[in-house]
């Protein structure tokens, strides 16, 4: 077991079939291989079979093109004929040991709450040991992020780790509301359990070595609402060593996403 490692951690939304998906394919693919994370958290990755045969979902098909194990786990089903789901997807260079998931809370009185989320657990076998690391896509729902919040603070509680634990994905909220809040212990709201801690992974990156260089940075719709969480662990030392927005388009001007990937390069070592 390696006794200090860098990892690079990935969170990307693919913006699911939108075309032109064969042109956007190439470029997430590209953005990914170039990037060359370990552990990747996808977002709106679908399995439908206007687009797909049986057995080859987008996770697939980005999977089979970088070389990474994946697991794909869907969410919502937006129709049965002909089939339709969207979910969450975590690929690694590293073996995945295992999975497991939850369901968010879904209020079926609000509208914006149309979508049914979850949040997606991986544990990887990094060269450090098993690392616990979490994806997810919150609500459109300004009421039900709150609730996605605290929920996802509960789930990610239960894992037990020496090495620090990564969530990423599509939040849906700027770093100034209040699920972020939340998240971070910043704000608490009403029959809150478990204590925010995470850590917001840009504003631990060092000066000069965060491109783009300002905060208020867009990944989406002139927005920061995508992001990398850490939990630091007691026993390892961790320490971020750069943070990048990738934004790639090809020569005809169109877009792998209509989301930015995100990628963080983080030194993880044994503490002491």
């Amino acid at each position: 077991m390696a006794e200090k490692v860098e990892l690079k951690i990935m969170s990307y939304n693919i913006w699911n079939y939108n075309e032109p998906w064969v042109e956007r394919r190439k470029l997430i693919v590209d953005t990914i291989l170039e990037a060359d994370p370990d552990i990747v958290g996808l977002q709106e990755i679908r399995d439908d079979r206007k687009y797909n045969p049986v057995g080859h979902d987008q996770a697939r098909q980005i999977a089979e093109r970088t070389g990474f194990d994946y697991q794909y786990q869907p969410a919502m089903v937006y129709s049965r004929k002909p089939r339709s789901v969207e979910g969450l997807c975590i690929m690694s260079r590293h073996p995945i040991e295992s999975t497991s998931y939850i369901e968010l809370t879904k209020e079926p009185d609000d509208k914006k709450d149309y979508h049914q989320r979850i949040v997606l657990n991986g544990t990887v076998s990094s060269p450090m040991g098993s690392m616990e690391f979490f994806v997810t896509h919150f609500s459109l729902s300004q009421e039900m992020r709150v609730s996605n919040a605290v929920e996802l603070l509960q789930f990610v509680n239960t894992f037990n780790s020496h090495l620090p634990k990564f969530i990423v994905g599509d939040f849906n909220c700027t770093p100034d509301d209040l699920p972020i809040k939340v998240l971070t212990g910043i704000d608490r709201v009403d029959d809150q359990e478990v204590v925010g801690n995470l850590v917001d992974v840009w504003d631990e990156t060092p000066p000069g070595h965060r491109k783009p260089a300002t905060r208020r940075v867009h990944t989406h719709d002139k927005r920061r609402i995508d992001f990398i969480f850490m939990i630091p662990s007691p026993w390892a030392e961790a320490s971020v060593k750069e943070f990048n927005v990738l934004k790639k388009e090809n020569d005809e001007g169109i877009p792998a996403s209509d989301h930015a990937a995100l990628i963080s390069t983080i030194q993880i070592s044994s503490a002491g």
